[in-house]
């Protein structure tokens, strides 16, 4: 008798008519049906949850992935009709010297002083030049 009480208590009645169909013999039987029966369906729902987010996650870079082949095919082409029509602007970009760094741009700084230099000592000098070259502790 209790153990229909508590069949009939239970909230689901998915549950409770799967509870009933394994005919319990008393309330403790019931209970651990009953328990048994919400944490297989709680494992279910559970992995349902972590498929459904996978799925999800594999869409989205999927999502990105072609809106990043997109793009870059899009700005492939418009580059080539911006190249394509100014036949000048082609030209010079196919020609153009990369830009020096820093580094370098300081190195030929330094060294067209040093030939600044060593022409005005040629002028004092009557064009000899005599040049101390350090070459460091060897």
């Amino acid at each position: 008798m209790a153990c229909d009480y508590f069949i009939d208590a239970l909230n689901d009645t998915d549950f409770a008519l799967k509870v009933r169909e394994r005919s319990p013999q008393d309330l403790d039987t019931a209970l651990r049906i009953d328990l048994q029966l919400e944490l297989w369906s709680a494992d279910v729902d559970r992995n349902r949850r972590d498929h459904a987010a996978k799925d999800r996650r594999a869409r989205e870079m999927a999502r990105a992935e072609n809106r990043a082949e997109e793009t870059t095919e899009m700005l492939k082409k418009q580059v080539a009709e911006g190249i394509s029509s100014r036949p000048a602007e082609r030209e010079w970009l196919l020609t153009r010297k990369p830009k020096t760094s820093r580094y370098n741009r300081t190195e030929l700084y330094r060294k067209q002083l040093l030939k600044k230099r060593d022409n005005r000592m040629k002028e004092h000098a009557g064009g000899v030049v005599i040049r101390i070259i350090d070459c460091g502790n060897a």
